[in-house]
Parts: structure tokens; sequence; C-alpha cells
């Protein structure tokens, strides 16, 4: 009998192990077949590479929701954003709009486009032992990875305009929605977030902190409890 139990145990087990690897297996290969879709926009014409707003108005006719497209240099992100009517559509569908863990990244519903808040807000999901959606931003939490000086800065696009960040700040927090904030009252206010976020940071950046120039948060979870991964980013006029 107790054999029987310690078989039966066993079993179990590499039955759990197997199904999280082929969960993990064909996760990876229905991101990989999307974002392969995706990156076809740029494949039908080299050109576009080189022209964000033209890339947005590409992944637009394959999926009406998309509002930019973001990229940071040094990682796997390079991809369309999508906004719905909430937080929550994307969570769970892919670019394709078809149901899949893995997500999207996408935009909060609060903020407006083509013209960007003093706050814009990107989501996206991160998975240990892979590099889908945000699953990079990870590598940010090294202070190596800035040293090439490309990777201080994020580049981003909506139908209309293109824009280049660059970062001053990255940390990890447990979950708040105190960075969430999308408009503020006046000047002072959005001072006052910009200091607060600047000082939460892990690493020194030599950025400098405006009140009249738009930032960009990506915020993703940690691959470890709760906590999330952010990076805040202030456009760059030149």
């Amino acid at each position: 009998m107790r054999k029987s139990i310690l078989y039966a145990l066993i079993y179990v087990s590499i039955a759990m192990i197997l199904f999280g690897s082929l969960s993990f297996l064909y996760r990876h290969i229905m991101n990989s077949r999307q974002a392969s879709s995706v990156w076809q926009i740029i494949n039908n014409d080299p050109d576009l590479i080189n022209d964000m707003t033209a890339l947005v108005r590409d992944a637009k006719r394959l999926n009406e929701d998309t509002v930019a497209w973001i990229e940071v240099p040094n990682t796997n992100i390079n991809l369309p954003v999508v906004q719905s009517n909430d937080n929550e559509f994307y969570l769970y569908h892919n670019f394709h709009k078809d149901r899949d863990s893995a997500g999207w990244a996408f935009a909060d519903f609060r903020n407006e486009f083509p013209e960007l808040n003093r706050n814009t807000i990107i989501y996206g999901h991160t998975f240990r032992h892979s590099r889908v959606v945000f699953s990079d931003l990870n590598r940010l939490l090294d202070s190596n990875f800035f040293e090439n000086e490309e990777s201080n800065y994020i580049y981003f696009a909506t139908i209309q305009n293109e824009y280049r960040f660059r970062i001053f700040s990255v940390y990890r927090i447990e979950p708040t929605a105190d960075y969430l904030q999308v408009d503020f009252r006046n000047r002072l206010e959005y001072r006052e977030f910009l200091d607060k976020l600047k000082t939460r940071s892990h690493h020194e950046f030599n950025t400098e902190i405006r009140s009249t120039l738009p930032i960009l948060t990506l915020s993703t979870c940690a691959t470890r409890g709760l906590e999330r991964i952010v990076v805040h980013a202030i456009q760059v006029n030149d």
C-alpha cells in the first residue's frame, strides 16, 4: 500500500513537471508566432524600421486597438502597444486578441492618444526563464546594463509623433498605485511626483528632470512575489 501511494505521488509529480514544461513551451511558441506575425510589418517594408509612426499605422491594420510602438534598446522590447477600455483585457489576450496568459504590452485605459498625458503608462507581463513582452525589464535592474549609452533611452511613437525618452528611475517595489497617476492639478504637484520617483531609483542617473516635460512609465510584475519592476523615463527635446 505504501509503495502504491509512493509510486502514485511520483507519477503525479512527474505529470505536474511535464505539464509545467509543456505549458511553458506552448506559451513560448505562441508568443513567437504572434511576434513573428507582427514583425512581418517590418519585413514587408524594411524602410519602416526607421519610421515608427508608419509601424504604428501598419500595426493598427492588424489590430485597431494599436495606439503606439515602443522600443527599449538592447532588449527584446520592440513591439506595438495596444489599449482597451480597461486594464484587464490585454493581461490575458495577445496582440491578435486570442486568449493568452502572456498577454501583450498595453497602455493604461486613462491615457490619451495620439497626444500624451503627463504620465503615459505601459503594462506588460514578465515570465521567469522567458523573454516575452516585458520580461527583459529585469535586465534594467543591473547597473551594468546602462554602460551602453543607448540603453539609457526608450523610443516611443504614436500614429502622429515619434518621441525619445531618457530613463531617470528604475526600481522594484511592492504593489502600489502611487506611481500610476496620469494627470496632475498643477506643475508643483507634478514636480513633487517626479522627485518621488527619482528618489526610488536603484541607480543614479544623470538625467535632467523638468516639470514641463511628460514621462513614460513601464510597469511589470517581478519574477518573485508580488513586487513590481518599474521604469520611468522623461521626454528628451532634441
